[in-house]
């Protein structure tokens, strides 16, 4: 059964927005997730929702590859700095990522690997950055011993890249 591209399946439909728009979604406030995920569709984004770390990472390992990240700090089992490490030593793959917090002890710098936008923001700034997001390459990650299992999501991740438009 397909499901709305808001929902987590990630499958498309017909009237679904191009691949290459696909945006993961996570934060634990219901409100925040869903209210995202329906501005982020008006946008000709495809989001796809999730409300902890868990979900997001099956989300990563069983749908496409996302153009982007979008990820509060806070998450019931875990934070999105986790996540995003999860993301380079498990798949080994840098997705542009967008953390979004109310508040972090220090200013994220470029070599930290992630954008941040700090929580009360203008709707319109999220839009930019996510635009500005999506037409960054994901990149391999720093090296670091994988096991063939990891090889092989990371060589996923590296041949749907770009996807395709159909």
């Amino acid at each position: 059964m397909e499901q709305d591209t808001i929902g987590n399946a990630g499958e498309r439909t017909e009237n679904s927005p191009v691949p290459n728009r696909r945006v993961l979604v996570v934060d634990e406030d219901a409100l925040m997730r869903v209210g995202f995920g329906g501005v982020l569709k008006e946008w000709s984004f495809a989001p796809s929702l999730a409300a902890s770390f868990r979900e997001a990472r099956n989300i990563v390992l069983t749908e496409e590859p996302f153009a982007a990240i979008v990820c509060d700090y806070h998450l019931p089992d875990g934070n999105g700095l986790e996540l995003l490490d999860w993301l380079k030593r498990q798949v080994g793959v840098q997705v542009p990522f967008l953390l979004i917090s109310d508040g972090l002890a220090r200013a994220p710098s470029a070599a930290d690997g992630y954008e941040f936008l700090s929580k009360f923001f203008l709707i319109e700034n999220l839009r930019n950055r996510l635009e500005k997001l999506c037409r960054v390459k994901p990149q391999a990650a720093a090296p670091f011993n994988l096991t063939v299992a990891q090889e092989a999501m990371a060589s996923v991740y590296a041949l749907r890249w770009p996807p395709k438009n159909k």
